[in-house]
C-alpha cells in the first residue's frame, strides 16, 4: 500500500514537525488537535519553520505556501475517515494516549496503519487498546510505530492473555516521499530515536 494520506494526532513540537515532513514530501495531512488555538498555534510553527528554510534558500515560496495548504487543521477526528496512516503524537500519557487511539480506530479504515510517536511507552499496551488488534491478532492485523533509521514496524502479537510485541523485517506499507521503505530493526521500545523528527530537525539544519 502506497501512502498519501496521513492523519497526524497533536499540533504540538512533534505533531507539526511530522506535519510539515509530510506536507513537504507532497503527502496530504490532516492535523488534530483539541483546540483550534492548539491548531492555530501548530500551523504558526510550521510556517515560521517553513520560512526560515526559505531564508536559507533551502526552499522555494512556492513550495512553502503548497506544504501549507496540504495540511488540513481539524478537532473532529471524523475528519481522518480515508486517511491511510494516522500518527499518534500527543502528550507521554497512556491514559490519553489509549483514549486517542480508541478515538482513531473508531473512525479510520480497517486498512489503515495507526501508529503511535512514543518514545517512552510500550507499543504493546498501546496497540493492546484497539479492538482490531484483539479481534485480528489471528490475520495478523497490521499495526505500526514509525521509529527509527532502520525504518522499523512492529507488528503486535498474542502471546496467552498478554500481547508481545515483534519485528518483522518486512512491513508491507512504504512511504517513500519521507524515506519510509519496508525495512527491520532489532530494537524493542521504548523507542530509541525518533526517525520523523530526524527528518524534521535536518531541514532546519
Amino acid at each position: 500500500m502506497k501512502i498519501q494520506r496521513i492523519g497526524v494526532i497533536g499540533a504540538g513540537t512533534m505533531g507539526n514537525g511530522i506535519a510539515q515532513v509530510c506536507a513537504l514530501a507532497g503527502l496530504d495531512v490532516t492535523m488534530v488537535d483539541v483546540t483550534p488555538e492548539a491548531l492555530q498555534r501548530g500551523l504558526a510553527t510550521v510556517s515560521s519553520s517553513l520560512d526560515r528554510l526559505v531564508k536559507k534558500d533551502k526552499l522555494q515560496a512556492a513550495e512553502k505556501d503548497a506544504a501549507l495548504a496540504r495540511i488540513r487543521a481539524t478537532v473532529a477526528y471524523e475528519d481522518l475517515a480515508g486517511v491511510q496512516l494516522v500518527i499518534e503524537a500527543a502528550t507521554e500519557n497512556l491514559e490519553l494516549k489509549l483514549r486517542i487511539l480508541r478515538q482513531v480506530e473508531a473512525v479510520v479504515g480497517a486498512e489503515a496503519v495507526i501508529a503511535s510517536n512514543t518514545s517512552s511507552i510500550s507499543i504493546s499496551q498501546l496497540a493492546a487498546v484497539l479492538q482490531r488488534v484483539q479481534a485480528e491478532c489471528r490475520k495478523r492485523r497490521r499495526i505500526g510505530v514509525a521509529i527509527d533509521a532502520e525504518h522499523a514496524a512492529l507488528l503486535a502479537q498474542p502471546v496467552g492473555v498478554q500481547f508481545e510485541v515483534e519485528v518483522h523485517a518486512h512491513w508491507p506499507v512504504s512511504c517513500p516521499p519521507v524515506g519510509w521503505p519496508a525495512g527491520g530493526c532489532s530494537s524493542l521500545p521504548p523507542v530509541l530515536c525518533i526517525r520523523l523528527s530526524s527528518c524534521w530537525l535536518s531541514l532546519l539544519l
